[in-house]
């Protein structure tokens, strides 16, 4: 984790100088940085159509590139998402976590070779039990980051001399994050568990650890 954030964190600090907080992510910016911040000259996204697959990376070190398939909306382009369409949430959640795993150790990456086998036995079967596992689960937790950046939570949280946001507090209260899943175009699950206190104090941990800023 420590490792991964280390050499995330040059993405995430240019990711926080360049957008301004309020404002959502877009894909195409976490692309750009992506390809200037890791080893991944071309990224390659192509859509797929399978049921049983959501989102796969498959990495051509030697190329450097970064070929990504993901589930895309059937009705909205990618450059202009909507964020009421699940789908759309869907898809940029799905990019995101795929797109942190370019900065992957190389041992966690799903390589050309074994790109047959992670189909086959990891997203067809459910049988994943590989570093690439142990790096999908992180790839999630890592897209909501992505997201739903680490200093927008603390200023809707309170951090600073923000008040706590009414809206939040009623969504932790209830448990329907709704309303921040469409602001913030990802699942709901995504918006529900960025906010979690122990996400929020592992990444406090985390971001401490590598110099990233916490308040």
């Amino acid at each position: 984790m420590f490792e991964f954030a280390a050499n995330i964190k040059p993405l995430l600090m240019e990711l926080d100088a360049s957008v301004p907080v309020t404002e959502p992510v877009r894909i195409e910016t976490l692309i750009e940085l992506t390809k200037k911040h890791s080893a991944f000259d071309t990224i390659r996204l192509s859509p797929i159509n399978k049921p049983s697959i959501v989102g796969l990376h498959v990495a051509f070190p030697d190329q450097k590139l970064l070929h990504i398939y993901y589930r895309a909306c059937g009705v909205h382009p990618l450059g202009g998402p909507i964020r009421q369409c699940p789908e759309c949430r869907d898809a940029r959640f799905t990019l995101a976590k795929e797109l942190s795993h370019a900065f992957d150790c190389q041992e966690e990456r799903t390589s050309a070779a074994g790109a047959e086998d992670m189909f086959l036995k990891g997203f067809l079967r459910g049988s994943l039990t590989n570093a690439a596992a142990v790096s999908d689960m992180l790839g999630t937790v890592w897209a909501g980051e992505l997201l739903i950046r680490y200093c927008h939570r603390v200023a809707l949280i309170g951090g600073g001399v923000f008040p706590v946001l009414p809206s939040l507090a009623s969504a932790k209260r209830t448990g329907d994050f709704s309303y921040f899943a469409e602001q913030f175009c990802v699942p709901i699950h995504c918006a529900k568990a960025a906010f979690e206190d122990d996400v929020m104090k592992v990444m406090e941990t985390v971001r401490e650890r590598v110099g990233l800023p916490v308040r």
